[in-house]
């Protein structure tokens, strides 16, 4: 079948999604299907690594048996949310222009993932337009989000959101979600047939985290080797909640020395974050940018304990993708998470080291950090139980058969 696959994120985009879009777009390709791809053309170098920093990308590609389409847009990261919102509403056409440019002919199946919302709205355009079935992957539920953390305050422009999202929910003829948290939020709060929406978790190809050549580099490289090194590393934004842990940290007096906490990314708040640091003269926190898709791995297992945190003000059962990662690392992990996230769950279940909700007292934040520090020897134990449980749950070729079993049932 044609298959036409619509993501904001792509490589060479540095995010757990854009991996996993690659991995479905090769995947249904491997499957006998011709798969399109049409996603945004990297901007601002925003979640790039710096090797590809700068470089001018083709509109249009054919990548391992795939055609990518690479759409320019306004800058979507813009502070201004009366300016982003207007980007949102023109972004469906900007592709669909785009898509006719380089594709001629009907596709059989579209799939889009979200978020933007808007990107949705394409895909039921796409349905109209090409008699297409519609598969919505929804790794966020928009605007509700949005809401939570007061991005989006006015009525009005919260109400059309929500009908569009309605809307998209009634066009799709699939759905899926991440988490069973949002497939549960999802039926519950428009509506929707529990047959009509499939779990599908978010998963991870452990086999770059089993290579060893590289080991040591990061720890050399940002000179941190008698360091215990906390890695924070991803997207920094406001529904991460990175300020409230930081401000944690600034104000703490019982840090060792050799504690550091590594902040490795990009994002709309790190220059506040940043500045929160400078003002109190912390030397236990320093910033990098992002690093390769190919080496992420080895920065993962240079560190002894991954942070995994979302803002407080979130009612979603959202998880935050970079769990897989250090799960997939042997890496313990300390959650400070919003009290709805699914992320809890997760890391007890795996026993893989722990979380508290990330509106806690900066006391009880630091204190579970020095519990972290002391427990040396349950380090490797949480670090192996994370493994096992990726292993046995977010198993990769399970996930993409699930995905291609949607694809076929829409003949």
């Amino acid at each position: 079948m044609k298959v036409l696959l619509i993501t904001s994120y792509y490589p060479p985009i540095i995010t757990l999604l854009s991996t996993m879009m690659q991995e479905v777009a090769e995947g249904l390709s491997l499957h006998g299907h011709d798969v399109t791809i049409a996603t945004l053309k990297p901007q601002d170098n925003l979640n790039l690594a710096p090797n590809v920093m700068g470089k001018e990308f083709a509109t249009f590609s054919i990548e391992k048996n795939v055609r990518v389409i690479r759409v320019k847009t306004p800058p979507m990261k813009n502070k201004n949310h009366i300016l982003r919102g207007l980007i949102d509403l023109i972004l469906p056409h900007i592709f669909i222009t785009q898509i006719r440019k380089y594709f001629k002919g009907k596709f059989d199946v579209v799939i889009v993932s979200t978020p933007p919302l808007s990107l949705a709205v394409l895909g039921k355009m796409i349905k109209k337009n090409f008699t297409s079935k519609y598969i919505l992957f929804v790794q966020d539920i928009y605007p509700q989000s949005l809401i939570d953390i007061d991005v989006m305050k006015n009525k009005l422009i919260i109400k059309y959101f929500e009908r569009i999202e309605k809307s998209v929910y009634e066009a799709s003829d699939f759905l899926t979600s991440h988490t069973q948290g949002n497939r549960k939020f999802i039926i519950k709060n428009n509506n929707i047939s529990p047959d009509k929406i499939s779990y599908i978790p978010n998963w991870i190809d452990i086999s770059p985290y089993r290579e060893k050549g590289k080991m040591g580099l990061f720890r050399k490289k940002f000179n941190l080797e008698n360091k215990f090194i906390f890695l924070f590393a991803g997207n920094i934004g406001i529904g991460q909640g990175l300020e409230f842990l930081i401000r944690a940290l600034v104000i703490a007096k019982t840090i060792p020395d050799d504690i550091c906490f590594l902040i490795v990314g990009e994002g709309s708040e790190k220059k506040n974050i940043e500045n929160i640091v400078k003002n109190f003269d912390h030397k236990h926190i320093i910033f990098k940018p992002f690093v390769s898709l190919e080496d992420y791995p080895f920065l993962a297992k240079d560190a002894d304990v991954g942070i995994v945190c979302l803002n407080s003000r979130l009612k979603t059962p959202v998880v935050p993708g970079k769990l897989l990662g250090f799960m997939a690392a042997s890496l313990p992990v300390i959650g400070f998470l919003n009290k709805e996230s699914d992320g809890h769950i997760i890391i007890k279940e795996a026993g893989c080291g722990y979380s508290i909700n990330s509106n806690s007292s900066p006391e009880k934040i630091n204190n579970l950090i020095l519990k972290m520090k002391s427990e040396k020897d349950k380090l490797d134990r949480f670090g192996k139980n994370g493994y096992k449980y990726v292993l046995k749950n977010f198993n990769k070729s399970v996930c993409l058969d699930k995905i291609n079993n949607l694809v076929n049932a829409t003949l």
